[in-house]
């Protein structure tokens, strides 16, 4: 089983999001900016550390949600804002199940660092395409 921590070196992160984006194209930018911007992989590099333990916590309390034997599958965006918040979080419309949600949940309660100066006013959106296999 991979662990969240380890996931996390999966996470796309990306540049600004602007109101009414669909999920679609919130996506389409983050791998844009993941490959693109030094300034993303920077910030994922202090991120990462600093929410591994409330990552794993989200895992742990969700897994009550999925089903036994399952490996879910999800993608999920949100922005971080200028205090390291997460807000406009964002399920893709196919993986909208329980566990899903739980996890969607789970992460407006993560405070980590705040985004480079550049994303501050707008956030900082991040990608997370999650598999986690429910035991």
């Amino acid at each position: 089983m991979i662990k969240p921590a380890c996931m996390l070196t999966l996470f796309l992160f990306a540049g600004t999001a602007q109101a009414g984006d669909d999920f679609d194209a919130r996506v389409a930018r983050a791998k844009k900016v993941e490959r693109s911007s030094p300034v993303g992989r920077e910030y994922l590099m202090r991120y990462m550390p600093e929410t591994n333990a409330t990552f794993e916590n989200i895992y742990r309390d969700c897994r009550q949600h999925g089903i036994k034997g399952k490996k879910e599958i999800f993608t999920v965006v949100f922005d971080v804002d200028a205090e390291g918040r997460i807000t406009n979080i964002a399920i893709a419309e196919k993986d909208r199940d329980e566990y899903a949600q739980c996890y969607a949940k789970g992460l407006a309660q993560i405070k980590g660092p705040p985004p480079p100066a550049s994303f501050a006013e707008k956030g900082f959106p991040v990608v997370i395409q999650a598999s986690h296999d429910i035991r």
